[in-house]
């Protein structure tokens, strides 16, 4: 049984890692708030502020946002307490390929398919039913939201948003965020 810690539960999408991780067999030991706000974690799971687990979280670390920028900040502050990075999970209900490349820390959420030869980054969050078509590449902390289909070939770059439902017929450059033009 994997053991993994849970950096950054100030987002709903936490509720779906944390079924993926039991899905997967997978125990969560606590779970790091790193800002004020709302906490969507199970009742269950231990909480501890980012003071608490610097310098020894307690297991390998996922975190468990969607937006590009907040996953991203959540992973600068769990590296500098010395955190240890998580394998990618992949939610055992996914349809993946037997060839592809994924990062660590990226997640693939409930009910996604990953089409063949598909390239993953590190800190990738693919939505529940989303659709990444084959030798599809998606950089370091892009996001594909719910429902969202990525076709064939194309190239999603690093920090990229994908909102929910979108179709994406054409390479989405770096830095870009927001409804690709090509979902009208």
């Amino acid at each position: 049984m994997e053991r993994v810690a849970l950096w950054g539960i100030g987002s709903p999408v936490v509720a779906e890692v944390e079924e993926s991780c039991a899905r997967r067999g997978w125990h969560i030991v606590a779970a790091c708030r790193n800002h004020p706000g709302a906490v969507w974690t199970c009742p269950a799971i231990p909480l501890l502020d980012a003071e608490r687990m610097a310098g020894s979280p307690p297991a390998p670390v996922l975190v468990p946002l969607f937006s590009p920028a907040n996953r991203q900040r959540a992973w600068k502050q769990a590296d500098a307490a010395g955190a240890e990075a998580a394998p990618a999970l992949t939610d055992p209900t996914a349809i993946l390929p037997r060839v592809m490349e994924i990062g660590i820390w990226s997640y693939v959420n409930a009910g996604a398919m990953i089409g063949a030869a598909a390239c993953l980054g590190r800190f990738v969050f693919v939505s529940q039913t989303a659709s990444i078509g084959h030798h599809c590449e998606l950089a370091d902390f892009a996001s594909v939201g719910p429902g969202a289909v990525v076709l064939p070939g194309i190239r999603i770059g690093a920090g990229v948003a994908v909102p929910a439902g979108a179709v994406v017929r054409r390479d989405i450059p770096a830095a870009v965020v927001g409804t690709p033009e090509s979902t009208a």
